[in-house]
């Protein structure tokens, strides 16, 4: 059994999901995104770090209420 989650880049000021990029652009560190909403520019580093601690965050939940069903 999978679950499937998405999680987006959101902005770190807004919020927002939408980022202003050409349509083929690849960013690498170093590289900043602008938002489409606030227009500020945001680290891709930093939305990285916040897209992976989402994503913990979310596989912790998980794992714990599997693990809550399991009968020890």
């Amino acid at each position: 059994m999978t679950e499937d989650t998405i999680i987006h880049l959101r902005c770190l000021f807004c919020e927002a999901t939408k980022f202003e990029m050409a349509k083929d652009f690849q960013p690498k560190e170093g590289d900043t995104l602008k938002c489409a909403n606030c227009g500020r520019e945001n680290p891709y580093e930093l939305l990285m770090e916040a897209c992976r601690e989402e994503a913990q965050n979310i596989a912790k939940d998980i794992l714990s209420k599997k693990l809550s069903k399991i009968k020890f």
